[in-house]
């Protein structure tokens, strides 16, 4: 069986785009794809160019022809950016079990290293809210300006320094 394969959990082979498959029963063209995973037919051939989706079989007159195999591939690839993963590391996880291998070890060190850019996401994000608080307080003290642009944030001085662009 397939690496992405139907096992013992009923999995699907996630590797191939459906080998072997009649293009009659098995097959799909990309606009029924698109629907059936809720996606548009140019983000399944960007996913295509992209190398998240293996190349697509053409049936006799050129159309893309997907198996239900690159619907389950397309499930995971929504699943792992649900929980924030980018298109570069899925590729990663998928290249990785591609060729035999067992992601675990590799998506738990991308876990980890996405927790601690949430941590730090956070604790920026509360430093910000602190410092919003403070001009809040400023601006219900200052006197209007007719000669600024805003005084509650020409006369605020910045105790962080956010980058939030």
């Amino acid at each position: 069986m397939g690496i992405f394969g139907r096992d013992s959990c009923g999995h699907r082979d996630l590797s191939k785009g459906g080998e072997g498959m009649s293009q009659r029963l098995d097959t799909m063209r990309i606009g029924e794809l698109a629907k059936l995973a809720k996606i548009t037919p140019k983000t399944l051939r960007y996913y295509e160019d992209f190398g998240l989706l293996p190349a697509s079989q053409r049936s006799e007159s050129g159309y893309r022809l997907y198996s239900w195999n690159d619907l389950d591939r397309l499930r995971f690839i929504q699943k792992a950016k649900t929980v924030g993963f980018s298109l570069s590391e899925i590729r990663s996880i998928m290249a990785l079990r591609n060729h035999g291998e067992v992601p675990c070890d590799h998506v738990k060190a991308l876990i980890n290293q996405k927790l601690e850019e949430v941590h730090s996401q956070i604790q920026n994000l509360k430093e910000l809210a602190d410092e919003l608080r403070v001009m809040q307080q400023e601006a219900e003290a200052l006197p209007s300006c007719e000669a600024c642009v805003c005084e509650i944030i020409e006369h605020h001085d910045n105790k962080s320094q956010h980058d939030v662009f």
